[in-house]
């Protein structure tokens, strides 16, 4: 087993906690659980959401897949970057029981950004949304 110096142990710490400065937004200890996403519901719609650089924002957004309906993100900005495709879940596993789906957003950029979602079928793009949310995110730096 090599041995490993004081003065190589102090640099390998320094050089990590330089990097993770480096990196912005929120840092954690080595070893620590994973900070929790910011849980955002359907009913915050219309609210100003603020949230800090490096920590998920997750949107809980109504739905029912069986008729057809899926969200839309309408509009975006630059302040918060997508995670993905959003992921549905069905509250029962009964046929034409609804559900949500669930968006997840890094923000990546200090300032405010709006979210508009429109709840549609896809297939009817030239017809007015059976429902728009609107979200006001506001990335702490």
């Amino acid at each position: 087993m090599k041995r490993v110096t004081l003065a190589t142990l102090l640099a390998c710490v320094m050089l990590s906690a330089t990097l993770a400065g480096c990196a912005g937004g929120l840092s954690q200890a080595p070893g620590t659980p994973p900070i929790p996403a910011l849980m955002v519901a359907e009913s915050d719609a219309g609210r100003t959401i603020e949230v800090e650089r490096g920590r998920k924002l997750t949107l809980r957004l109504e739905a029912n897949r069986s008729a057809g309906y899926r969200w839309f993100v309408a509009s975006s900005g630059n302040a918060l970057e997508q995670l993905g495709e959003p992921f549905y879940a069905a509250e029962k596993s009964v046929a034409g029981a609804g559900g949500a789906e669930y968006w997840s957003f890094m923000p990546v950029r200090g300032g405010k950004q709006e979210l508009s979602f429109e709840y549609r079928r896809p297939w009817e793009r030239d017809k007015a949304a059976a429902k728009v949310v609107n979200y006001t995110v506001s990335v702490r730096p």
